[in-house]
């Protein structure tokens, strides 16, 4: 009798654990999905065309920016940061902070010189 509880609770644990660890993987999976969806979008802001457009032309040849996926929601930020900026060897230049809020759906620039955020369309 001891015997089958004990096999029913280890069978109890197995599946609980196959559950949570499941859960997990389908969140991550989602979360890669969403950063890219938002890095699509960021890319056809009115915002980042116009200032690549600056750089090229100040550069005299075309440049490609990079998309840095900086943090992703969790309990306390609802937000995908997502930056972008110019890469050399050297370094990331960050250019714009885009706030991407997981809930919403709306994409918010990081105003730095007031520390505020500020809605993009």
């Amino acid at each position: 009798m001891k015997a089958s509880v004990i096999n029913k609770l280890i069978i109890f644990f197995v599946i609980i654990t196959f559950t949570f660890c499941n859960s997990q993987v389908k969140e991550k999976v989602q979360s890669k999905d969403y950063s890219e969806i938002f890095i699509e979008r960021i890319k056809n802001l009115d915002i980042v065309k116009n200032k690549k457009r600056e750089f090229e032309i100040i550069n005299g040849k075309k440049i490609e920016f990079d998309y840095y996926l900086r943090d992703t929601p969790n309990k306390e930020n609802v937000y995908y940061i997502i930056q972008v900026g110019k890469s050399n060897e050297y370094r990331f230049e960050v250019i714009f902070n885009f706030y991407c809020d997981s809930i919403t759906d709306k994409i918010k620039l990081y105003d730095t010189l007031n520390d505020s955020l500020i809605e993009v369309k």
